[in-house]
């Protein structure tokens, strides 16, 4: 009787074993496969502990469970002699997954850096020109509110695309992509991400090309806005990104002048020649100067005034005589020259106009060597304008 109650408590203890070790099997593989998969919260932890220590005592039961001594003092043999090879393999296989594991946890959260480590990218500076005349800087805290100057069938253009990072960011690279409408109409190259300022490529037109002004878009009716985005990817992921929107008016004032500031100083010119008159520069826009038709004027000297010496830059001065817009018959031209910081004389040979009948105005303009219009006089040409002032020359 005893004996077989020995047998019956012997079957069930494998039994209960077997089914322990098939839910440590089952419980291990689960959470070894979402561990696979990326997953690495608290339930995979717990799935994992529980089949790895079951899995642990089962093996280490099999592997060292003895018999009864048969006699006192003695070690008994090995119980489960034909199982025992398996269990030792399956110690050392565990100790090795586990190993592993905790090299690829370590791993894994030490070598990729989380998305929260990628600084911010935004767009500091861009410029802008309309026709391929007079590149600005768009003033970026006002142009969405009041936009840059430019009316539908003009040619725009966007370029020198800076953008700010306060740290480098490997493996990112960022890119601007410019919209209208929803759609797409302009993208610069990737450039890689790094701490400080970073120039942009330059833009590709993907729609809407002008087809005279190379890079530039044909502005159509319906457009308001443009919508430049910054945009910084990681492995082809979109991993931030930043927008900036442009309005388009009529009237749009945010642009600035990128330095040195230049302006018109003075200004000497003669009628019939006559004395050197030095404009009034107060009111000369609204005055003019005194003439009419049939009079000869002379420009004689041109002085301009810079806040700063540029180490390149020059500039020179176009003038012409206008009755209805731009007149390249009467137009002339005077040399380039440095631009110094103070007040300085351009020098010219003197440029002379025989004042034609009809309503006229002479258009004065210094132009920076990049095209851009550092400073525009409008003078009225009429009997009543201003005389001008006699310059006395020292004795």
């Amino acid at each position: 009787m005893t004996r077989d109650k020995n047998i019956q408590l012997d079957f069930l203890a494998k039994l209960l074993g077997l089914i322990g070790a098939s839910i440590s099997l089952i419980g291990t593989l689960i959470g070894f496969g979402r561990v696979w998969q990326g997953d690495l919260s608290w339930l995979t932890g717990i799935l994992l502990a529980a089949g790895f220590s079951s899995s642990i005592v089962s093996c280490a039961y099999i592997a060292f469970k003895r018999t009864r001594p048969l006699v006192e003092g003695g070690k008994g043999t090995w119980q489960y002699q034909h199982a025992r090879p398996f269990a030792l393999a399956g110690l050392i296989l565990i100790s090795l997954v586990l190993t592993g594991m905790v090299g690829y946890f370590f791993g894994s959260n030490v070598s990729t850096p989380a998305p929260k480590s990628i600084p911010p990218v935004s767009l500091i500076s861009l410029r802008y020109s309309i026709n391929n005349y007079d590149p600005r800087i768009v003033d970026l805290r006002t142009a969405s509110i009041s936009g840059i100057p430019s009316t539908a069938g003009e040619a725009l253009r966007l370029f020198d695309l800076y953008v700010s990072s306060p740290a480098n960011a490997q493996g990112c690279v960022v890119q601007a992509e410019i919209y209208v409408n929803n759609k797409i109409i302009g993208v610069t190259p990737s450039t890689p991400l790094r701490a400080g300022i970073t120039k942009l490529g330059d833009v590709k037109v993907e729609s809407y090309n002008d087809g005279t002004v190379p890079k530039a878009w044909k502005i159509q009716p319906d457009w308001e806005n443009l919508f430049v985005f910054v945009i910084t990817y990681r492995s082809g992921e979109v991993i931030d990104r930043n927008l900036t929107i442009i309005h388009l008016s009529a009237d749009g004032t945010a642009w600035l002048l990128d330095p040195p500031s230049i302006n018109f100083a003075s200004i000497v010119y003669g009628m019939n020649n006559g004395p050197d008159l030095v404009l009034d520069l107060r009111d000369a826009s609204k005055l003019g100067l005194s003439a009419r038709p049939s009079d000869k004027l002379t420009l004689r000297e041109i002085w301009y005034n810079s806040n700063a010496t540029s180490n390149s830059g020059t500039v020179h001065v176009e003038a012409f005589l206008t009755s209805d817009g731009y007149n390249p018959s009467t137009l002339q031209i005077t040399p380039s020259i440095a631009i110094r910081k103070g007040i300085h004389k351009i020098e010219f040979a003197p440029m002379t106009w025989v004042i034609p009948e009809g309503k006229q105005t002479l258009d004065l303009t210094i132009y920076r060597d990049d095209g851009a219009v550092m400073d525009m006089l409008l003078l009225p040409l009429k009997p009543e304008g201003s005389p001008g002032l006699i310059r006395v020359k020292d004795k």
